[in-house]
């Protein structure tokens, strides 16, 4: 049986509440509603189905996120009340940040009406460190367990002695069998994945399909670059810098326009679509026709 990841519905309605809130959007233009931030260069293990597991390709940098950088972009957000989502995640461990419980604190400061998730492997989480992260104002963190079940218990103390709900605090079963897609909505990560065994490879072509992705979230690297999805591990397609543009200039450019126009015509021949299997389109389709709207199509 495939794996079927309930978050998807939980991130439906909260896309679908920010879009439908026209005060949400940056005048006439559609707004970004997640904005996937990686606040470190580094994990602590090898998955095998990703990237990071080849270290020469994508080795460990002990490079982080500043405090500063990171609030200067939340100067940007609180500019126009931000109340969508905020995710530490994506190419790092973000529990190996030194500075994670200051830049929870940043984050609720400038933007108390954002929705803040953390998504983490849990390899360094403790009671301790839990319920800090939530008493500066985490809303949700996501446990993605690799071994196995013989880790529930941990989590599920770390759980109950930090009194949150399971909503709050989700623990994933990410050690399931390849028939159930080893409990992830898996993908070749943009083609930088080839694990034929599994049949998660780079696409020989393109598929025909949109994506939703570029029309509500942007991923920013620890270094300030701008990509258009989480898949582009390899960072083919930088579209802006956060130290020479601002959020909202980088959301709205001539790039992210020319990405916009393929995907709505279901053309992914560009990079860093080509070779890219994910689907795309599991939610956001109000952010897909805003945009489609916005650009007279």
């Amino acid at each position: 049986m495939k794996f079927f990841d309930k978050n998807i519905v939980v991130t439906q309605d909260i896309y679908d509440t920010h879009i439908l809130n026209k005060s949400n959007w940056f005048g006439d233009v559609p707004p970004f509603t997640n904005l996937e931030i990686n606040i470190c260069g580094i994990c602590n293990r090898k998955c095998f189905f990703c990237p990071k597991a080849d270290h020469k390709l994508f080795p460990n940098k002990k490079e982080y996120m500043s405090l500063e950088f990171y609030g200067a972009l939340l100067k940007d957000l609180a500019s126009v009340k931000f109340k969508g989502r905020l995710s530490f995640c994506g190419l790092s461990e973000p529990l190996l940040h030194k500075k994670l419980l200051d830049l929870v604190k940043m984050t609720k400061r400038y933007c108390p009406g954002c929705f803040l998730d953390i998504l983490t492997n849990g390899d360094f989480s403790t009671v301790e460190n839990t319920r800090a992260l939530f008493e500066a104002g985490l809303d949700n963190m996501k446990v993605s367990m690799y071994d196995g079940p013989e880790q529930i218990p941990h989590f599920k103390k770390i759980q109950k002695e930090c009194g949150l709900s399971e909503e709050q605090f989700v623990i994933r079963e990410r050690y399931l069998s390849a028939e159930q897609n080893f409990g992830l909505t898996i993908n070749n990560r943009g083609g930088s994945v080839n694990l034929e065994q599994y049949k998660i490879v780079p696409l020989k072509e393109p598929l025909k399909r949109s994506c939703y992705y570029p029309f509500h979230k942007m991923i920013i690297d620890y270094n300030g670059d701008v990509m258009i999805c989480p898949c582009d591990w390899e960072k083919k397609l930088v579209v802006g810098n956060l130290q020479k543009n601002n959020i909202f200039e980088i959301w709205n450019s001539d790039a992210m326009k020319e990405v916009r126009l393929r995907l709505i015509n279901e053309d992914r021949n560009g990079v860093p679509c080509s070779q890219c299997d994910i689907e795309g389109t599991l939610y956001a389709k109000l952010h897909f026709e805003a945009w489609k709207e916005y650009y007279g199509m």
